[in-house]
């Protein structure tokens, strides 16, 4: 049977190979170092694809992130400096004001945090802002979206009043400022103040506190030169020597029985209940 295949080329039998470069006076070496050169210079003309995959890659991340810093930029300005969120005065809530603080006063105290976006504003701040305000016990701000608040005031609740230079103040339970110069403070106590005897004043509140409301409306003034020697004097003309403020409530209630049996009291004008179960009436 006879072999058909391809006899290929002369160069895949090494006698052949042998022969060409004879033939032309190479030897085998150069012939090697001649095909590897042809070779490398074949690649060098061959498109690199993926270097180009890489950079149009790059390329699209590049302006992928761009973009997005663009956006972001964009959204933060419009949170933070748009007029968007910048606070109204038209949609400012107010609830809770009343007699002894009046709502336009809430507003004008927020007058400079107008036109500022509601994102940027400390809500404390505006609290401790508000709070400032003669005549508020307590508030409590919530935003509203996009633009308002919404605040809820607790008014102060009135004990007494100081005169000073001049002025009429009313004060509450802890002393802060609730009125001035209004023709209300009549209906309460006056505080008046001895020789350096200021002090005392957060003692008097207290006790004013701890009497009920009905027994409070007959006190027409009170003292202290000392924490515990609280002194009111009555409508009637009668005065009680509390001694300190503890006991207050057990203090008033013997006194108001002893006021109301006028055969105990008759015509004399002091009651000293400074030792609680001790009366002395004088």
């Amino acid at each position: 049977m006879s072999d058909k295949r391809h006899p290929g080329p002369i160069y895949s039998n090494p006698q052949n190979t042998k022969r060409v470069l004879a033939s032309k006076s190479v030897s085998y070496s150069q012939y090697r170092k001649t095909s590897f050169k042809k070779t490398k210079q074949n690649k060098k003309k061959t498109p690199n694809k993926r270097k180009g995959y890489f950079s149009q890659k790059g390329l699209h991340f590049f302006i992928t992130a761009v973009l997005t810093a663009l956006a972001a930029l964009v959204i933060l300005w419009i949170i933070f400096v748009s007029p968007v969120f910048a606070l109204s005065k038209n949609n400012i809530n107010i609830t809770g004001t009343g007699k002894y603080i009046e709502t336009q006063t809430v507003i004008n105290s927020l007058n400079k945090y107008i036109g500022i976006p509601i994102t940027v504003l400390n809500i404390r701040d505006l609290e401790k802002e508000i709070f400032q305000q003669n005549g508020v016990a307590s508030v409590d701000i919530e935003r509203l979206w996009t633009n308002g608040l919404s605040i809820k005031v607790v008014q102060s609740s009135p004990l007494a009043y100081i005169e000073s230079n001049k002025q009429f103040i009313l004060l509450d339970k802890d002393g802060k400022i609730t009125q001035i110069n209004k023709s209300s403070y009549k209906d309460f106590p006056k505080i008046v103040f001895s020789d350096n005897s200021r002090l005392t004043q957060p003692f008097i509140l207290k006790a004013l506190d701890e009497f009920s409301a009905d027994f409070r409306k007959n006190i027409f003034q009170i003292s202290a030169k000392t924490f515990d020697s609280i002194t009111t004097k009555l409508n009637t003309g009668k005065t009680i020597i509390w001694g300190s403020n503890e006991n207050i409530s057990k203090k008033e209630a013997i006194v108001k029985k002893m006021l109301e049996n006028s055969e105990l009291i008759g015509d004399k004008k002091t009651i000293d209940i400074s030792a609680t179960y001790k009366p002395i009436i004088k």
